[in-house]
């Protein structure tokens, strides 16, 4: 059985109450003073859009399956968020409470109602806009399981996406120890070296602030990027804060900026974490956080801090922290997916990037990495000899023969069928912008991480389902940070390795799957 529910508190008489508002089936929505009725009727399924409020007074978490519409809807839509306006974030309930109330004022009142931000209203009007929100959600539900099944994303959801959220909400109802004085520790260090970083910044280079854009747009110019014009023109983006990476080391300047937006990233994570004053965090996940389904971590947004500071994430008592890694994950997804033999040989028999860095050895490994990954998902070796280096790139990926026609495959696919997909649905569609683009270049990166993101699933749910005493803690791109009773560490990690292997064998069957164990701070 599945039910809609929505929880609403308020003050009576200066006493904070509790209601759950639920809409069962064809049923009428009725109120609720607590959740008792859950067992009681043998509910096992419960929908909603807002679970964070929700989670704190379920019990037996591990009983029942949680659909969130939200999540669903980013499924169905397969578009990435910058595509939509801030104001106007199409998988959001409140954007599609339109399709159901056709008042846009009324929206607006209920939402007001909702989020306990209108004075002196009756009880009987509360209950009115709750009754239409609660039935509003499994309107959309049921909406929303025809559009899955329609866009053939139902198989994916049942089967991976669906089972998600019990995982994760376990971690957020169980939360994750924090070493408070370590944290303080960092966060005074992190501020000394601010002010050092920023210091620098305008005394050497005439820059008081990262949002001088101007300013540092031509710093940047006088160095000879004009060649990246299109990256230093939208500064504060993705593409910007790679470009940084990528240069990091080659410019003081530019490793100063690099370094002034880690160390603030940084500085943000661990200040909302110390803002909560307790020895534990209470992280909250969004299993369908990207168009490439990888699974976000929100408030605090762990998975931004740098390495230095995860000391601060310490096990529980009488458990261990097993972080593994799957090594080479997209490169190695890219050689079976293309089916590139020599591709596949240099993943099983060594290190892909090591083995480039052997024939560009004015590189390091980790540019040969950046540099690889530029060139898989889209960059021609022209553009990259031209923005990147004068290099010529065909001693090494002159070895692969299926690089190009692999990318001309998907273009084709993607101009025909209208959108890309992986191997279980995940499908992003085409829009009027992406028709226009001569070189789609995310299209590789979406199938790619797409796929990563299926194999990591798939490994999370599995090891949850075989061993309720490995716990998961946190994702962490390609990595997963698990703990484990002292005393059977070996054992759980032997487990936690064949889950692992098994799963990127089961969808990438031409490789030798590589996964180690590392040092989460490290």
């Amino acid at each position: 059985m599945e039910v809609a529910i929505l929880k609403y508190n308020r003050y009576e008489k200066g006493i904070l109450k509790t209601y759950f508002f639920v809409k069962e089936n064809v049923k009428d929505p009725r109120k609720e003073g607590n959740l008792d009725f859950l067992q009681i009727q043998g509910i096992k399924t419960i929908i909603s859009f807002d679970f964070l409020s929700l989670i704190s007074d379920i019990k037996d978490i591990h009983q029942y399956t949680f659909i969130d519409i939200e999540q669903q809807l980013k499924q169905i839509l397969g578009l990435p968020k910058e595509y939509f306006e801030k104001t106007k974030k199409h998988w959001s309930f409140w954007y599609q409470l339109k399709n159901y109330v056709d008042d846009r004022k009324k929206i607006k009142e209920y939402r007001k109602i909702f989020e306990n931000l209108t004075d002196n209203i009756k009880e009987d009007e509360v209950d009115k806009a709750m009754f239409l929100l609660v039935e509003s959600i499994y309107k959309i539900y049921v909406k929303n399981k025809r559009d899955l099944q329609n866009n053939n994303e139902l198989e994916r959801f049942e089967k991976i996406e669906k089972s998600l959220n019990t995982i994760l909400f376990e971690r957020t109802q169980k939360g994750i120890t924090i070493n408070t004085e370590l944290l303080k520790t960092y966060l005074k260090q992190i501020i000394i070296d601010l002010y050092e970083v920023r210091n620098k910044l305008q005394l050497e280079f005439g820059i008081f602030s990262s949002k001088d854009y101007s300013k540092i747009k031509a710093k940047i110019l006088e160095l000879g990027f004009s060649n990246n014009i299109d990256k230093i023109d939208k500064i504060g983006t993705e593409k910007y804060y790679n470009f940084l990476k990528y240069h990091q080391q080659e410019y003081e300047l530019i490793g100063l900026l690099y370094k002034e937006r880690r160390l603030n990233d940084s500085k943000s994570v661990l200040t909302r974490i110390g803002s909560l004053e307790e020895n534990r965090v209470y992280p909250f996940f969004e299993y369908f956080g990207t168009v490439t389904s990888r699974i976000l971590v929100k408030n605090p947004s762990f998975q931004q801090l740098k390495r230095e500071y995860r000391k601060i994430i310490t096990p529980d008592i009488g458990k261990e922290l097993i972080y593994i890694d799957y090594c080479q994950f997209e490169a190695g997804i890219l050689a079976d997916i293309m089916q590139d033999e020599e591709l596949i040989k240099m993943y099983i028999s060594g290190d892909i990037y090591s083995e480039m860095e052997k024939l560009l050895p004015e590189f390091t490994r980790d540019k040969c990495k950046s540099l690889f990954f530029l060139y898989s998902y889209g960059a021609s070796k022209d553009q990259i000899q031209k923005k990147y280096t004068s290099t010529d790139l065909e001693v090494f990926f002159g070895n692969f023969t299926k690089f190009q026609p692999f990318r001309e495959e998907l273009e084709k696919e993607f101009i025909e069928k209208k959108m890309i997909s992986t191997l279980l649905g995940n499908h992003r569609y085409i829009t009027p912008e992406t028709e226009l683009e001569e070189n789609i270049s995310w299209l590789v990166s979406q199938k790619i991480q797409g796929t990563a993101s299926l194999i990591l699933k798939k490994s999370i749910k599995e090891i949850y389902d075989l061993d309720k005493e490995i716990e998961f803690l946190l994702p962490m791109h390609d990595a997963i940070l698990y703990q484990v009773p002292s005393s059977e560490t070996e054992q759980k990690k032997k487990l936690i390795k064949r889950v692992f292997e098994e799963k990127l064998k089961e969808v990438c069957p031409s490789l030798v799957p590589k996964i180690s164990f590392k040092n989460f701070t490290e």
